[in-house]
């Protein structure tokens, strides 16, 4: 009898201690892998959305061949032009904030109205569409005197931004090749990991297998119906400022990109000031120009097509896509515009599994009442 006891106490104890190591070394694995998390949510992503590009090529050369082929195309396609205009974006950016924090940190130019930075004929700008109001109720305030006055400061806070931009940039280039360096891992063995992973989770697999459909379908939809979308809004806007002669059209038209990523926001929060500042400032068809093509282009690309691939594809509401858009980006960056989807379909899906699960046992106890009494505690 005493030597049972030793025995189950040993079996609990060699039991307890494989989960506590299991534990601790999944936690070293984490740490160790954090850093790459952002690279790897990437990878994850491009090898779903390239995944039909893969299978092409798998039809006429081997995985390894088919792999490269992939990442290439996916490079060539959508890194470098991304890359490109990101660097046009910033070398114009760094100009305008280059220019006023020359102007604005010398006294001599502040105060001189013949030479003057974008920002204070923004500010002059303003003024002339805000004056009339404020005279209204008294209010003695000018915007392009509390610039010209702050100079210093809001150079300061301009042009930081720009340094951490930069610094951003390069580390997003080094993520991106850890990204495609795993994502040709991915495409080339993902196949002969899928099932070992299946078994892995606790699970039954018909259920896993929907979860990991459901989830290619929602990081799909939201490339599709956010990213794209919102690319294609800000080529029409930067063509329409382009036209308009919006000064740093480059820089707005990736600001309108941006708005049109977050939900609730838009293009109009950029176009519609510049088209009125047109206008105020007697270029009239300047204006009209750049409002109509906001309202009847730019606007409803948006109205047309990101309905059509989020609402009807993905099958979220509204507000949930809402939050778990604005709560991926601000836990994971631009990954997050994907990653927060997807883990909220996950999430939605085991909420599904554990209903279903719950229903289940509720109508087994209810045919057999008896059985449901004799295991109650």
């Amino acid at each position: 009898m005493h030597n049972m006891e030793v025995n189950e106490l040993d079996r609990q104890y060699k039991k307890f201690g494989f989960w506590a190591l299991i534990a601790v070394v999944l936690l070293l694995v984490a740490m160790v892998l954090a850093p790459f998390a952002q690279a790897l949510m990437w990878s994850v992503v491009l090898s779903v959305l390239s995944y039909p590009l893969y299978k092409r090529f798998c039809s006429r050369f081997n995985e390894v061949v088919s792999s490269l082929l992939t990442i290439l195309s996916t490079v060539f396609l959508v890194a470098i032009p991304l890359g490109l205009v990101g660097l046009l974006v910033f070398l114009q950016f760094r100009g305008v904030a280059d220019d006023f924090e020359k102007h604005a940190t010398n006294p001599a130019v502040t105060t001189t109205k013949t030479k003057e930075t974008p920002i204070t004929r923004l500010a002059q700008q303003i003024d002339t569409a805000i004056q009339p109001t404020l005279k209204q109720f008294d209010i003695d305030f000018k915007v392009d005197e509390y610039v010209r006055e702050n100079g210093q400061e809001i150079a300061r806070t301009v042009t930081g931004p720009v340094t951490k931009g930069a610094t951003a940039f390069a580390v997003s280039a080094v993520m991106m090749v850890v990204s495609f360096l795993t994502m040709f891992f991915m495409l080339k063995d993902g196949h002969k990991l899928l099932k070992p992973a299946i078994e892995l989770i606790p699970l039954p697999e018909a259920w896993t297998r929907k979860i990991l459909s459901r989830v290619q379908q929602t990081i799909k939809a939201v490339f599709i119906g956010v990213v794209l979308v919102a690319l294609i809004q800000g080529a029409a806007a930067g063509i329409g400022y382009a036209i308009s002669g919006v000064e740093g059209w480059l820089v707005w038209a990736f600001a309108t990109f941006v708005l049109c990523v977050i939900p609730l926001l838009g293009a109009p929060i950029v176009y519609v000031p510049f088209g009125l500042i047109l206008l105020m400032q007697g270029k009239i068809w300047q204006g009209v120009f750049l409002l109509v093509w906001g309202f009847v282009v730019i606007s409803n690309i948006d109205n047309f097509l990101r309905p059509k691939y989020i609402g009807e594809a993905v099958g979220l509401h509204y507000i949930a896509i809402f939050f778990s858009l604005l709560g991926g980006i601000l836990a994971f960056g631009p990954v997050g515009l994907i990653a927060g989807p997807a883990l909220l379909t996950i999430f939605l899906e085991l909420i599904a599994f554990a209903r279903e699960e719950r229903a289940k046992s509720l109508e087994s106890n209810a045919e057999n009442p008896s059985g449901a009494a004799e295991v109650a505690p």
